[in-house]
C-alpha cells in the first residue's frame, strides 16, 4: 500500500520504544502459536523507529511435571531469542491451572515481568509504550505495570477474552472491566468485538484494527504437495486451525463423509494441533477414510503455504471466532472460502461475492454450500479472485501497522 508522504511522516516517529506483552507468541517448540502477534510486530518494525521488545510469559515448569507433554514443552522453552530481528524474552511465571484463575494469572505475570520492565525503562530514556494482547491475563499485568511505572498501555482484545472469559465468573467480569476502563487505548479486531468492549467498558473510544496477512509470506506460488493421496484430478478441501469441536470439526467430518460418497476424488486436509485425537481417529477408522483425510498436525508457514497452494476450497465452520487470520491467508491464496457467520467474519466476507457463509453447527447448510462450489469451478474461481482483490486492498499487516501507529501516536500525544 502506498502511503502519502505527509502520512508517512506522521506514522513513522522517532524516540519511541515499544514493548509487546503477549503469552501467545511463537517459539521454537510452537512455531505457529500466536503468529498473528508476530506478524503485527514485524510490520510495526517498519513504522516504529525505536527499539521493539517482545515479552512472552511462559508457565514455570519444574522437572517433576515433565511427564506431561505440555509441561515438558513449557520447561524446554528458551529464555530468550531473536526472531527476524526482534528480541523476545520468555519470562517464567507461576501458573495456577484452571479456567477460573485468569485474574490471579495476570497478577503473577506482572510479578514475573516487573523487573525486566524496570530494566528496559532505565535503559531507554525515550518514551515507552506497552502493547498487551488479550485483556486477561496479559492486559491485567499491563495495568499493574502502568500503576507501578507510569507507562502508557494499549490493549488488544482478540475474541474469547471478551466473548467468553468475562462470563465465567463475576470476579473475571469485574477484572475484565477493570482492565478495559484503565487502558490508555483499547483495540478490538472486529466491529462486533468493538461493540462488546464498549458494552463492558462503557467507553466510546474503542478502535478497530483488523488482523491481516502478508501475501508474500503465505502464498505458495502454485507449489504442489507431494502427497500420495492427492491425484491430479483430486479436489482438496482445506481446514486450518485447532482440531477441536468448537472449530466445527464434527460438522465438517460428517459433511465430508456425505460429500465423498457423492463426488469422486475429494480429499480433506486438516492442518493444526489435534486436541480430540481419539474422536477423530475413531471417525476415520469407522468410516474407512484413511485415503481421503490427511491430518498434518501443526506446520510452519513454509509448509502451510504449500497446503494453501494445493487446495481447491477453504472451509472454517467454527462455532465461535474473533477475526480469524487463516481466513485472510486463504483469501490471499485465491481460495473460495466457506466460513461460519461468527465474530467479525461478516465484516469481511460478503455472501456469494468473496466467500460463502454458513450458520454455525448447520451440517445441512455446510453440505449445500460445499456441494455448490465442488460442482461449479467457475464459481470457485470468481469467488477466489474477488477474495484476493479484497484482502490486498484492505487486510494486509502493513494496513494493520499503519492503524496501530496512529493509535500509539495519539496515546503518546506526539505532534
Amino acid at each position: 500500500m502506498k502511503v502519502d508522504s505527509t502520512v508517512q511522516k506522521y506514522i513513522e516517529f522517532d524516540k519511541v520504544n515499544l514493548i509487546v506483552l503477549s503469552h501467545i507468541f511463537p517459539r521454537k517448540s510452537a512455531p505457529t502459536y500466536g503468529t498473528f502477534v508476530e506478524e503485527q510486530v514485524q510490520a510495526l518494525k517498519k513504522k516504529v523507529r525505536g527499539e521493539i521488545t517482545v515479552i512472552s510469559p511462559i508457565p514455570w515448569s519444574p522437572r517433576f511435571l515433565w511427564f506431561r507433554k505440555k509441561w515438558r514443552e513449557y520447561g524446554q522453552v528458551e529464555k530468550e531469542s531473536v526472531r527476524m530481528g526482534i528480541n523476545v524474552r520468555y519470562k517464567r511465571y507461576v501458573l495456577i491451572p484452571g479456567k477460573f484463575f485468569l485474574p490471579i494469572e495476570g497478577f503473577l505475570m506482572y510479578l514475573s515481568v516487573r523487573s525486566l520492565i524496570k530494566t528496559l525503562i532505565k535503559a531507554n530514556k525515550s518514551r515507552i509504550i506497552l502493547h498487551a494482547h488479550t485483556v486477561l491475563p496479559d492486559g491485567l499485568a499491563a495495568i499493574f505495570l502502568k500503576k507501578k511505572f507510569g507507562i502508557k498501555i494499549v490493549c488488544t482484545a482478540h475474541g474469547s477474552d471478551i466473548n467468553l472469559y468475562p462470563f465465567r465468573t463475576k470476579f473475571i467480569y469485574v477484572m475484565t472491566k477493570y482492565v478495559l476502563r484503565r487502558a490508555d487505548a483499547l483495540v478490538g479486531v472486529s466491529e462486533k468485538l468493538q461493540e462488546k468492549i464498549r458494552d463492558i467498558s462503557q467507553r466510546d473510544d474503542v478502535k478497530v484494527v483488523t488482523n491481516g496477512v502478508n501475501p508474500e509470506k503465505i502464498t505458495g506460488n502454485n507449489i504442489r504437495l507431494n502427497t500420495r493421496n492427492l491425484k491430479n484430478d483430486t479436489l482438496s478441501i482445506l481446514f486450518v486451525g485447532k482440531l477441536c469441536f468448537e472449530k466445527g470439526i464434527k460438522e465438517l467430518l460428517n459433511t465430508f463423509k456425505l460429500l465423498s460418497k457423492e463426488h469422486k476424488h475429494l480429499h480433506l486436509i486438516m492442518v493444526g494441533k489435534n486436541t480430540i485425537p481419539k474422536w477423530i481417529e475413531s471417525f476415520i477408522k469407522e468410516n474407512q477414510m484413511y485415503d481421503s483425510i490427511t491430518l498434518t498436525g501443526p506446520v510452519d508457514h513454509e509448509d502451510l503455504k504449500k497446503y494453501y497452494s494445493s487446495a481447491s476450497i477453504f472451509v472454517l465452520p467454527s462455532h465461535i471466532e474473533g477475526m480469524p487470520t487463516v481466513m485472510f491467508e486463504a483469501m490471499a491464496n485465491r481460495l473460495p472460502i466457506i466460513i461460519s457467520r461468527v465474530g467479525g467474519v461478516e465484516e469481511v466476507i460478503k455472501e456469494g461475492i468473496n466467500g460463502l457463509l454458513v450458520e454455525p453447527r448447520s451440517e445441512e447448510e455446510l453440505h449445500r454450500k460445499l456441494n455448490l462450489v465442488i460442482k461449479e469451478k467457475s464459481l470457485r474461481d470468481a469467488i477466489g479472485m474477488k477474495a484476493y482483490d479484497e484482502v490486498l486492498s484492505k487486510y494486509t499487516w502493513d494496513h494493520n501497522a499503519d492503524k496501530m501507529s496512529f493509535i500509539y501516536k495519539d496515546v503518546l500525544q506526539i505532534n
